[in-house]
């Protein structure tokens, strides 16, 4: 077997197509070619990198990494976020295998001038990041929701009464976010919101827009359960969330059963209620990487100081 490093420009098609294949078979998903293509060119640079591991033509393990300008601290830095990563079962012998993939793309991002990965590992993965390759920790994100029916995500028909009442009386209160001084949203972290950054990430969202404001969200069904989940919104503010729950209560109150925004905010949106962290659906685990011996800076670990979302994150 062999462990190979490619930019997302070198990758043949039949070798792509591969890779898109096997992430959809070992994750259960259908996630189309196009979206690969689109998410892993479409870059500050102009593509991705990719460690494959493979055996006679065939690729049976794949570790990318997406680079990403961001604002910290007021300067422009290039980050890199791993996603997609995965060995079919059949290479799954070696359990040093992963590590050494990443060591093959450590050694090659030195080139660009990356030396800082992020990730959002699965429960499967983390503890190996953790242990076998050394990933820190910056914090966990929070669900937030704002329940619409509340008979269907407790299973319970009695509750049908208060669905009503409930989304009502939160949507109706966020008239003392004015009198809060609570409302900034930036923070020292930032992505780089460019139109190239936009353009790529929010393809396919639902849009919303208004004179002050707009926001994208997208519709699943998980499970019964049919969840907007909040992507963006614009300007970052805490009010503008709250107004773009409200917004979406009203137009697709029969549509869906909840909203959903996936984040770190200091402070709760009035009209969502934070999840507790034993009720949340899954752990979602922000970690990151410093590369080339090079030592992570206080500021990165600290994940008060990241605005980081389903933006960032492309979790949906």
């Amino acid at each position: 077997m062999n462990i190979c490093f490619y930019k997302t420009t070198d990758l043949d098609k039949p070798k792509f197509e591969q890779i898109v294949n096997n992430f959809n078979l070992v994750f259960n998903r259908k996630v189309e070619f196009e979206y690969f293509k689109r998410t892993y060119l479409n870059t500050h640079l102009g593509f991705s990198f990719h460690c494959t591991i493979e055996n006679n033509n065939i690729i049976g393990g794949v570790f990318t990494v997406v680079p990403y300008e961001y604002l910290a601290n007021g300067e422009k830095e290039l980050f890199g976020l791993a996603v997609g990563t995965y060995i079919i079962p059949a290479f799954r012998k070696d359990p040093y295998l992963l590590r050494q993939m990443f060591e093959v793309m450590e050694n090659n991002l030195k080139a660009y001038n990356i030396d800082f990965i992020i990730a959002i590992p699965n429960d499967n993965i983390y503890t190996y990041w953790k242990s076998v390759v050394k990933w820190k920790d910056i914090g966990n994100l929070n669900y937030y929701i704002h329940p619409i029916n509340l008979n269907v995500l407790f299973g319970n028909r009695f509750l049908v009464p208060f669905n009503k009442l409930l989304s009502y009386t939160l949507n109706n209160i966020i008239f003392i976010r004015k009198l809060l001084n609570n409302n900034f949203f930036e923070k020292p972290i930032r992505i780089n919101r460019n139109e190239l950054f936009l353009n790529t990430r929010l393809y396919g969202c639902n849009k919303v827009t208004f004179k002050l404001f707009s926001y994208y969200y997208k519709i699943y069904n998980e499970d019964g359960v049919r969840g907007a989940y909040i992507i963006d919104f614009f300007p970052r503010k805490i009010s503008v969330l709250e107004k773009s729950v409200k917004n979406l209560t009203i137009q697709k109150k029969h549509e869906i059963d909840v909203i959903l925004y996936i984040g770190n905010l200091k402070y709760s949106p009035l009209n969502m209620i934070k999840v507790p962290r034993k009720l949340e659906p899954k752990n979602i685990h922000f970690t990151c990487r410093g590369l080339n011996s090079k030592s992570i800076p206080n500021y990165l670990l600290d994940i008060k100081n990241w605005e980081i979302d389903l933006l960032n994150l492309d979790l949906r």
